[in-house]
């Protein structure tokens, strides 16, 4: 006897959760393209420094909330997406405690963000990394004073305690930890060490380390061993904790080796699986009004029905002066849609694998010398993407360095797609005064392809970082078609009363322009085999016919209005040029100029503490429609469940026609904790599409409606 219909999908997932566990399987990014690269955190265990890298250059423009809370959401875009990005997420460094979760989510209301969980109520700082590819996260425990090098803010002051309740808390946090109830001695040991300096923080340190080392988290125990020792190190317990601190060894995989100056390597091991199940399936009526016995033409579609699989990991090992790092990430995609051999591509069976990152990376600080070599990603000097190959680097002294990078370009993931009769070199030379706001650079950079000059390339790139102000630009010339191939600016200015103001303009190509865009639409795929049938001078008319130089500028402005609700107003205007017919291709037509604009009021504990709102409006005119679209999503935390319902309207006009589209998209999604490594995540949504044409081509309506399920989890290790 078969399943009903209705359980069977959820019976494949049953099925290849436990065979899909291990890693040779599940090699990179969810769906579309990754854009967390990876994190890590220094500083104390209440008072952190958290980094977090992208796989490209990004555009902050603002947090909400602004400075404090159990969640901040970051406005955070890709500079140059190389595609479209699904959610991302990463796993909590080790030392990371007062991080629950790091999240990337791209269909985020108003734009994507970066959504950051906290373990407890913290208060942040937000600043953009020199690199223009990180952002940095300075974080307080309010509820602890404990290890923060600045004064805690009046209105974050603890009352005081007296010293017979000190004294109650201890016996209650002993009692706790003795019987293993350690979320009864957390709350406990948070009280007393909020109170500072007094005669029972350290114990109560030495409490909440062994606390970690029993859960089997060592990172967090190290911290608040050493923590101990470095603010109570004359106690009668200091002996003690050295002695707990030594048993820990000297990193969390344990393994230990000496080195020629005395020292032992310090290795870590952190990482993160995720594994999602999603379904989507839509019905079709459409209606040709023009026959004078319109018949309803119904088409039933499984359009995704797919177990996605992602794992990140990452092994690094320093002793001080030298630091080594292998990192692996990768995804595998099983497809179960029904091979359609007649009829739309949208229903056929397509298993994938990625591997977006797979590289070794080693450092030696004193030397300055450092080299990465594997699969990566670069944005400037000349690579604008992912590549396989080398990137080495030198530092001459501390204001100048030396870069040089050979391999081939990755314009796919997918390892049945790796193009091999690529090859590029470049070099780079850096100046970055010490406590100096400016970093210049200038390379050289040079693509071959079946014997011929691909892309030559000079340019120059400049930043300015202040607290306050950052800046960057990007200039790219290319010598073989005498033209500027990219150009990009970037700034963000602070405001008055905690605003901003961010400005981007970008000019490039798309495709890259490069003399291998000749080949697009044409009988061989390969400069090599195209050398043959054209010269130079054609493939360079070819390839300059085949990329299409686009412009963009937008503005986004954020600005607190109340305590609790913060404005943001976005504005993109771009065009594309048209492309002309030759060589057997069609002419393509421009966008002309199209418009954007959004407004958006994000609000956090409206209702109550930790929840967030949001309401947005966004207008569009592009080349063929126009479009409004209005937008309200929620969050509201129940314990370790997050309750988030969203609903989205759209409406698209055909600017040449009377024909519109109306969209409705309702959709509930709930995130829960099961453990503090383990989240679940389940969606499930909406969409309901009513479309009229009425032109003298036609006359007719369609009505979609389609039903989306996602679901799965991610675990940090």
């Amino acid at each position: 006897m078969s399943a009903p219909a209705t359980a069977e999908p959820l019976l494949r997932m049953a099925f290849a959760l436990p065979l899909l566990l291990w890693a040779g399987e599940a090699l990179a990014q969810r769906g579309g393209e990754k854009v967390l690269g990876d994190a890590s955190v220094a500083g104390t265990i209440d008072c952190p420094t958290v980094t977090i890298h992208f796989t490209g250059p990004i555009r902050y423009s603002g947090a909400s909330p602004t400075d404090q809370g159990t969640e901040v959401r970051l406005r955070v875009d890709m500079v140059s997406p190389s595609g479209a990005p699904d959610r991302d997420f990463l796993p909590v460094p080790d030392g990371g405690l007062l991080v629950r979760s790091i999240a990337y989510e791209p269909d985020a209301v108003g734009g994507p963000v970066l959504a950051i969980h906290f373990r407890t109520l913290t208060r942040f700082e937000v600043s953009l990394g020199h690199d223009s590819q990180s952002l940095v996260l300075s974080l307080r425990n309010i509820a602890r004073h404990g290890g923060c090098p600045v004064e805690q803010p009046a209105d974050s002051a603890v009352a005081p305690l007296e010293t017979d309740e000190l004294r109650r808390l201890q016996g209650v946090a002993e009692e706790a930890v003795a019987n293993g109830q350690y979320e009864a001695a957390s709350d406990a040991l948070d009280r007393i060490l909020g109170q500072r300096d007094t005669a029972f923080a350290p114990r109560a340190l030495e409490l909440s380390g062994m606390i970690h080392e029993r859960r089997d988290e060592r990172g967090p125990a190290r911290l608040r061993y050493e923590e101990y020792l470095r603010r109570f190190s004359g106690s009668p317990g200091a002996d003690r904790v050295r002695q707990r601190l030594a048993a820990l060894g000297e990193g969390d995989g344990g393994g230990q080796s000496p080195v020629a100056d005395g020292q032992r390597w310090r290795t870590t091991f952190s990482g993160g699986l995720s594994q999602f199940y999603s379904r989507d399936t839509s019905r079709n009526v459409f209606v040709d009004a023009r026959r004078p016995d319109p018949v309803e033409e119904v088409d039933r579609r499984v359009n995704i029905d797919q177990l996605l699989t992602a794992i990140d990991i990452n092994m690094a090992a320093t002793d001080g002066e030298t630091r080594i790092n292998v990192r692996a990430a990768g995804s595998y995609t099983l497809d179960w849609r029904p091979v359609t051999l007649v009829g739309s591509s949208r229903s056929s069976g397509d298993d994938t694998q990625r591997i977006s990152a797979l590289y070794f990376d080693a450092q030696h600080y004193r030397l300055g010398l450092s080299a990465r070599i594997g699969r990566q990603s670069l944005f400037g000097s000349g690579v604008f993407g992912r590549f396989d190959g080398i990137r080495a680097g030198w530092a001459v002294d501390p204001s100048w360095t030396l870069h040089a990078q050979a391999g081939r370009p990755v314009f796919s993931t997918r390892t049945d797609r790796i193009v091999h009769d690529r090859g590029f070199y470049g070099f780079t030379l850096g100046y970055a005064p010490r406590d100096q706001p400016l970093e210049l650079q200038a390379y050289w950079f040079d693509q071959r392809s079946g014997g011929l000059v691909d892309r030559q390339a000079v340019g120059v790139e400049a930043r300015y970082t202040t607290p306050g102000i950052a800046l960057w630009g990007l200039a790219d010339f290319d010598v073989g078609f005498g033209t500027l191939g990219h150009a990009f600016l970037n700034a963000t200015v602070p405001l008055s009363e905690g605003g901003s103001l961010g400005v981007q303009f970008d000019q490039q190509y798309y495709p890259s322009l490069s003399l291998a865009n000749a080949a697009i639409g044409q009988p061989v795929h390969r400069l090599v085999e195209l050398k043959q049938l054209f010269s130079r001078a054609t493939l360079e008319q070819l390839a300059r016919d085949r990329s299409a130089r686009t412009r963009s500028m937008s503005v986004v402005y954020t600005q607190p209005v109340t305590p609790q609700w913060q404005a943001n107003l976005d504005l993109v205007v771009s065009r594309t040029e048209g492309l002309p017919a030759s060589g057997g291709v069609d002419a393509i037509a421009g966008s002309g100029t199209e418009y954007y604009l959004g407004a958006q009021m994000t609000g956090n504990g409206i209702v109550e503490n930790g929840d967030t709102l949001i309401f947005g409006v966004r207008h569009a005119r592009t080349a063929r429609f126009r479009i409004l679209s209005f937008d309200s999503a929620a969050r509201f935390p129940f314990g370790i469940i997050s309750v988030e319902p969203r609903f989205r309207f759209a409406r698209r006009t055909d600017r040449f026609g009377p024909g519109y589209q109306n969209a409705y998209r309702p959709s509930l999604r709930i995130t829960g904790a099961a453990s503090p490594t383990v989240a679940l995540d389940a969606e499930v949504g909406f969409t309901f599409l009513d479309q009229r044409w009425s032109d003298a081509a036609f006359v007719g309506k369609s009505d979609e409606r389609a039903t989306l399920i996602n679901i799965g989890y991610r675990y940090s290790f």
